[in-house]
């Protein structure tokens, strides 16, 4: 399903749907608070770092779970990504080899990770862990697991798409938060905000109750080396969380946008839907463009007709990331 757009505006401007849906809420609230209880976290003998969200999809936390292992390898360390693997077929603890995967069976995220460094799934972390620090990995970094009770973190990085904030404010389904804001905000060591200065200024005026927290501010540039987009005819689609904020960085970049299609997020594409776009941008004489989630999930006999945007997680203040990464590691 894609991002619901009354999970996004402030409660005192919501349809009705957050107060139908409020009760629900409280039962995922309830299982929460009873999942921390019944739970003995396991304690990893390498340092685990958790990169995570409170809201659902859409914030980058797998660019931040990349860029992350990139800065750990220049520090001269062994970084692995251990991903729950969300969609993927195969249970684990499963190696990731890019070549040989595909998307159903290890997921898109997963599966995109993987192809710039090391990279586990495993339903069931401990198990993950270890097989991830049985292949020489001395550092793990816990993708999506900030929900996750059952490992001991060493360092929590939460990330949070500016833009989108907290959303409406309520938990899951009346909006989109994971768990209470308080909560997710106690177990963070550090807080990256994602986005352009705009949005990292509407943000900060509108929760100001975060300021004393450590925060990093970064944002999400596309890579543009091999190709240009701007004053060409382009037919673009994108199945993730928030595709408006594709659609916005291609006309960033001077794409003339002929059209736009939205399909569901982690989903596979169905063979007629992406002939028909071929067979559109042909006629057009458009290219066809789409992001690297989206293109991990696209048949490997289609691929060749398809343009795809690379993202990188550009961080204002790198030298402070790592230095707060040293007190753990």
């Amino acid at each position: 399903m894609l991002f619901p757009y009354f999970w996004l505006k402030p409660k005192f401007k919501s349809s009705f749907f957050p107060y139908l849906l409020y009760p629900i809420s409280l039962v995922w609230m309830a299982f929460s608070v009873l999942n921390k209880i019944i739970i003995l976290p396991y304690k990893s003998p390498v340092p685990i770092i958790c990169v995570g969200n409170i809201t659902v999809g859409g914030n980058g936390k797998t660019p931040t779970a990349i860029k992350l292992r990139s800065l750990l390898k220049e520090l001269g360390y062994n970084p692995h990504i251990l991903s729950r693997g969300y969609k993927a077929s195969l249970k684990g603890p499963h190696f990731v080899n890019p070549t040989k995967d595909s998307f159903r069976e290890v997921g898109d995220e997963a599966l995109m990770m993987s192809m710039s460094g090391p990279t586990w799934i495993s339903r069931n972390r401990r198990l993950g862990i270890k097989s991830a620090i049985a292949s020489d990995a001395d550092i793990i970094i816990l993708d999506d697991g900030f929900q996750n009770n059952s490992i001991k973190k060493d360092f929590s990085i939460l990330v949070i798409e500016a833009s989108i904030g907290f959303g409406n404010g309520y938990l899951i389904p009346a909006g989109p938060l994971r768990e209470n804001i308080k909560s997710g905000l106690n177990k963070a060591n550090l807080i990256i905000t994602l986005g352009e200065k705009s949005a990292q200024t509407d943000f900060a005026n509108a929760n100001r109750f975060i300021e004393k927290l450590p925060k990093i501010k970064g944002r999400l540039v596309p890579e543009t080396t091999d190709y240009k987009l701007k004053d060409r005819s382009v037919i673009a689609f994108a199945g993730i969380a928030h595709p408006k904020k594709f659609k916005t960085t291609l006309e960033t970049l001077g794409a003339n946008i002929i059209i736009f299609k939205k399909f569901t997020n982690h989903k596979a594409f169905k063979i007629n839907a992406l002939e028909n776009l071929i067979m559109i941008a042909e006629k057009k004489q458009a290219i066809l463009v789409t992001t690297e989630k989206d293109f991990v999930r696209i048949p490997k006999h289609l691929q060749h007709n398809f343009q795809v945007i690379k993202v990188n997680l550009e961080i204002q203040t790198p030298n402070l990331l790592i230095e707060k990464l040293k007190t753990i590691i």
